[in-house]
Protein backbone atom coordinates (compact mmCIF):
# COMPACT_ATOMS: atom_id res chain seq x y z
CA UNK A 1 0.00 0.00 0.00
CA UNK A 2 0.90 3.56 -0.54
CA UNK A 3 1.32 5.53 2.06
CA UNK A 4 -1.50 8.20 3.13
CA UNK A 5 -1.20 11.17 1.41
CA UNK A 6 -0.07 14.19 3.99
CA UNK A 7 -2.23 17.46 3.55
CA UNK A 8 -1.49 20.56 5.39
CA UNK A 9 -4.79 22.45 6.62
CA UNK A 10 -3.41 25.80 7.02
CA UNK A 11 -5.92 28.90 8.63
CA UNK A 12 -3.35 31.46 7.83
CA UNK A 13 -2.54 32.27 11.76
CA UNK A 14 0.36 31.91 14.03
CA UNK A 15 0.23 27.91 14.70
CA UNK A 16 -0.29 27.86 10.89
CA UNK A 17 2.76 30.28 10.24
CA UNK A 18 5.16 28.53 12.98
CA UNK A 19 3.95 25.29 10.78
CA UNK A 20 5.68 26.57 7.39
CA UNK A 21 8.33 27.81 9.56
CA UNK A 22 9.06 24.27 10.28
CA UNK A 23 8.89 22.93 7.07
CA UNK A 24 11.40 25.35 6.08
CA UNK A 25 13.88 24.61 8.54
CA UNK A 26 13.49 21.27 7.92
CA UNK A 27 11.84 20.40 11.21
CA UNK A 28 8.51 19.02 10.02
CA UNK A 29 8.77 17.35 6.56
CA UNK A 30 7.43 18.71 3.20
CA UNK A 31 3.37 18.01 2.95
CA UNK A 32 2.51 16.70 -0.51
CA UNK A 33 -0.27 19.12 -0.63
CA UNK A 34 -1.21 22.55 1.53
CA UNK A 35 -4.77 23.95 1.34
CA UNK A 36 -6.61 27.10 2.86
CA UNK A 37 -10.46 27.10 3.03
CA UNK A 38 -11.72 30.50 1.75
CA UNK A 39 -14.59 30.53 3.75
CA UNK A 40 -15.86 33.94 1.50
CA UNK A 41 -15.58 35.88 4.79
CA UNK A 42 -12.18 36.28 5.54
CA UNK A 43 -10.47 39.07 6.32
CA UNK A 44 -8.34 40.69 4.16
CA UNK A 45 -5.26 40.70 6.29
CA UNK A 46 -5.26 36.48 6.36
CA UNK A 47 -4.55 36.36 2.53
CA UNK A 48 -1.99 39.19 2.15
CA UNK A 49 -0.18 37.93 4.96
CA UNK A 50 0.06 34.45 3.23
CA UNK A 51 0.60 35.90 -0.52
CA UNK A 52 3.53 38.26 0.82
CA UNK A 53 4.79 36.63 3.34
CA UNK A 54 4.01 32.84 3.56
CA UNK A 55 3.82 31.62 0.06
CA UNK A 56 7.28 33.27 -1.19
CA UNK A 57 8.97 31.31 1.14
CA UNK A 58 6.99 28.34 0.47
CA UNK A 59 7.56 28.41 -3.16
CA UNK A 60 11.18 28.08 -2.43
CA UNK A 61 10.83 24.23 -1.64
CA UNK A 62 8.00 23.55 -4.17
CA UNK A 63 4.96 24.27 -1.92
CA UNK A 64 2.46 26.77 -1.29
CA UNK A 65 -0.49 26.97 0.51
CA UNK A 66 -3.28 26.35 -2.19
CA UNK A 67 -6.55 28.78 -1.16
CA UNK A 68 -9.76 27.22 -1.90
CA UNK A 69 -12.34 29.55 -3.36
CA UNK A 70 -15.74 28.04 -2.70
CA UNK A 71 -18.75 28.63 -5.62
CA UNK A 72 -20.66 30.45 -3.82
CA UNK A 73 -20.11 32.12 0.06
CA UNK A 74 -22.19 30.04 2.54
CA UNK A 75 -25.14 30.14 4.18
CA UNK A 76 -25.16 30.97 8.04
CA UNK A 77 -28.12 28.14 8.38
CA UNK A 78 -27.71 24.89 6.78
CA UNK A 79 -30.31 23.16 4.79
CA UNK A 80 -32.50 22.53 8.15
CA UNK A 81 -32.56 25.91 9.50
CA UNK A 82 -29.73 25.30 11.77
CA UNK A 83 -27.13 28.66 12.38
CA UNK A 84 -23.69 27.55 11.82
CA UNK A 85 -21.65 30.56 13.51
CA UNK A 86 -21.36 31.18 17.23
CA UNK A 87 -23.82 34.16 17.63
CA UNK A 88 -25.63 35.43 21.07
CA UNK A 89 -28.78 35.44 21.85
CA UNK A 90 -31.02 36.88 23.78
CA UNK A 91 -31.94 35.24 26.25
CA UNK A 92 -28.05 34.25 27.20
CA UNK A 93 -27.52 31.06 25.15
CA UNK A 94 -24.75 30.96 22.64
CA UNK A 95 -24.89 29.20 19.49
CA UNK A 96 -22.23 26.41 18.78
CA UNK A 97 -19.27 26.56 16.23
CA UNK A 98 -20.61 24.47 13.03
CA UNK A 99 -19.28 27.05 10.83
CA UNK A 100 -15.94 25.49 10.69
CA UNK A 101 -17.02 21.77 10.34
CA UNK A 102 -19.04 22.92 7.29
CA UNK A 103 -16.83 25.98 5.86
CA UNK A 104 -13.72 24.06 6.44
CA UNK A 105 -13.42 21.21 7.34
CA UNK A 106 -15.76 19.46 5.35
CA UNK A 107 -15.02 21.55 2.31
CA UNK A 108 -10.96 20.75 2.58
CA UNK A 109 -12.11 17.40 2.96
CA UNK A 110 -14.84 17.65 0.03
CA UNK A 111 -12.09 19.15 -2.27
CA UNK A 112 -9.33 16.50 -1.45
CA UNK A 113 -11.98 13.41 -2.33
CA UNK A 114 -12.68 15.07 -5.43
CA UNK A 115 -9.14 15.40 -6.44
CA UNK A 116 -8.27 11.69 -5.56
CA UNK A 117 -5.99 12.74 -2.23
CA UNK A 118 -7.12 9.42 -0.29
CA UNK A 119 -6.08 8.10 1.84
CA UNK A 120 -5.19 11.29 3.68
CA UNK A 121 -3.74 12.84 6.75
CA UNK A 122 -4.96 16.16 7.26
CA UNK A 123 -2.39 18.30 9.35
CA UNK A 124 -3.85 20.43 11.63
CA UNK A 125 -1.91 23.54 14.10
CA UNK A 126 -3.34 23.15 17.18
CA UNK A 127 -0.44 23.79 19.71
CA UNK A 128 0.02 22.23 23.00
CA UNK A 129 -1.48 24.74 25.18
CA UNK A 130 -4.88 23.56 22.80
CA UNK A 131 -5.25 19.82 24.01
CA UNK A 132 -8.63 20.26 24.88
CA UNK A 133 -9.03 20.86 21.12
CA UNK A 134 -6.66 17.27 19.98
CA UNK A 135 -9.56 14.39 18.77
CA UNK A 136 -8.52 11.14 18.19
CA UNK A 137 -11.51 10.85 16.02
CA UNK A 138 -11.26 9.89 12.27
CA UNK A 139 -13.36 9.24 8.92
CA UNK A 140 -12.42 6.81 6.26
CA UNK A 141 -9.79 7.91 4.13
CA UNK A 142 -9.26 10.68 6.58
CA UNK A 143 -6.63 10.72 10.18
CA UNK A 144 -5.54 13.85 11.81
CA UNK A 145 -2.47 15.22 12.27
CA UNK A 146 -1.05 17.26 14.95
CA UNK A 147 2.62 18.20 14.22
CA UNK A 148 2.53 21.17 17.04
CA UNK A 149 1.80 18.81 19.76
CA UNK A 150 3.36 15.64 18.90
CA UNK A 151 5.94 16.11 15.96
CA UNK A 152 7.23 19.79 16.96
CA UNK A 153 5.83 20.42 20.42
CA UNK A 154 5.15 24.03 20.54
CA UNK A 155 2.69 26.29 22.71
CA UNK A 156 1.32 29.54 20.99
CA UNK A 157 3.65 31.74 23.14
CA UNK A 158 6.39 29.48 21.07
CA UNK A 159 4.65 29.94 17.60
CA UNK A 160 5.28 33.73 18.45
CA UNK A 161 8.73 33.56 19.31
CA UNK A 162 9.71 30.93 16.11
CA UNK A 163 8.16 33.60 14.03
CA UNK A 164 9.59 36.57 15.55
CA UNK A 165 13.31 34.42 15.24
CA UNK A 166 12.40 33.74 11.65
CA UNK A 167 12.09 37.20 10.97
CA UNK A 168 8.69 37.19 10.06
CA UNK A 169 6.61 39.55 11.05
CA UNK A 170 3.57 39.19 13.49
CA UNK A 171 0.91 37.01 12.27
CA UNK A 172 -2.62 38.41 11.81
CA UNK A 173 -5.16 35.97 13.97
CA UNK A 174 -7.20 34.64 11.04
CA UNK A 175 -10.53 35.04 11.60
CA UNK A 176 -13.79 36.19 9.59
CA UNK A 177 -14.71 39.51 9.39
CA UNK A 178 -18.24 38.87 11.34
CA UNK A 179 -17.26 35.61 13.48
CA UNK A 180 -18.60 36.44 16.93
CA UNK A 181 -15.87 35.50 18.59
CA UNK A 182 -14.27 38.28 18.35
CA UNK A 183 -13.18 40.20 21.36
CA UNK A 184 -13.56 43.86 21.98
CA UNK A 185 -9.82 44.43 20.44
CA UNK A 186 -9.92 42.48 17.54
CA UNK A 187 -13.73 44.53 16.96
CA UNK A 188 -11.54 47.91 17.66
CA UNK A 189 -8.68 46.39 14.88
CA UNK A 190 -10.62 45.93 12.43
CA UNK A 191 -12.84 49.16 12.83
CA UNK A 192 -9.49 50.87 12.62
CA UNK A 193 -7.42 49.25 9.93
CA UNK A 194 -10.76 47.44 8.03
CA UNK A 195 -13.66 50.24 7.96
CA UNK A 196 -14.84 48.58 4.94
CA UNK A 197 -14.79 44.77 6.24
CA UNK A 198 -16.23 46.35 9.62
CA UNK A 199 -19.30 47.79 8.17
CA UNK A 200 -20.14 44.22 5.73
CA UNK A 201 -19.75 42.86 9.57
CA UNK A 202 -22.47 45.61 10.91
CA UNK A 203 -24.80 44.81 7.92
CA UNK A 204 -24.14 41.22 8.85
CA UNK A 205 -25.26 41.37 11.82
CA UNK A 206 -28.60 43.63 10.92
CA UNK A 207 -29.31 40.97 8.00
CA UNK A 208 -28.93 38.40 10.64
CA UNK A 209 -31.35 39.69 12.75
CA UNK A 210 -34.08 39.42 10.20
CA UNK A 211 -33.64 35.48 9.57
CA UNK A 212 -33.17 34.93 13.72
CA UNK A 213 -34.48 38.57 15.35
CA UNK A 214 -32.64 37.56 19.24
CA UNK A 215 -28.84 37.51 17.40
CA UNK A 216 -25.95 39.31 17.97
CA UNK A 217 -22.44 39.11 16.74
CA UNK A 218 -21.65 40.88 19.59
CA UNK A 219 -21.89 39.37 22.97
CA UNK A 220 -23.65 42.49 24.78
CA UNK A 221 -26.82 41.52 22.63
CA UNK A 222 -26.17 44.82 21.30
CA UNK A 223 -26.45 45.77 17.11
CA UNK A 224 -22.89 45.84 16.13
CA UNK A 225 -22.83 49.46 14.82
CA UNK A 226 -23.91 50.53 18.33
CA UNK A 227 -21.75 48.73 20.52
CA UNK A 228 -19.35 51.12 23.17
CA UNK A 229 -16.00 48.61 22.76
CA UNK A 230 -13.74 48.26 25.11
CA UNK A 231 -10.00 48.05 25.02
CA UNK A 232 -9.90 45.19 27.19
CA UNK A 233 -12.21 43.62 26.61
CA UNK A 234 -14.60 42.51 29.75
CA UNK A 235 -16.33 39.43 27.72
CA UNK A 236 -17.29 35.86 29.30
CA UNK A 237 -14.68 33.27 29.11
CA UNK A 238 -16.58 31.60 26.40
CA UNK A 239 -15.10 33.60 23.94
CA UNK A 240 -11.68 31.64 22.37
CA UNK A 241 -9.32 32.50 20.21
CA UNK A 242 -9.52 33.00 16.53
CA UNK A 243 -9.29 30.30 13.85
CA UNK A 244 -5.58 30.60 13.76
CA UNK A 245 -5.00 26.40 13.51
CA UNK A 246 -6.95 25.65 9.95
CA UNK A 247 -10.19 24.01 12.35
CA UNK A 248 -11.33 27.10 14.21
CA UNK A 249 -12.92 25.40 17.44
CA UNK A 250 -13.48 21.69 15.92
Amino acid sequence: MKPPIQIWSSGGGTQSTAIAILILQGKLPRPDYAFIADTGRETGETWEYLEQVVNPALTEIGLVVERLVPSKIPDVFNPKGTMLIPAFFTNAAKASNFCSSYWKRDFVKRIAVERGLVPSVNWLGISTDEMTRVTTARAANWLLRFPLIFDHPLSRAQCIQTITDYGWPKAPKSSCWMCPNRRDAQWIHLKETRPDEFQKAVEFDVALRERKPDAFLHDSRTPLGEVAFKEKSESSGDQLTLCDSGECFV
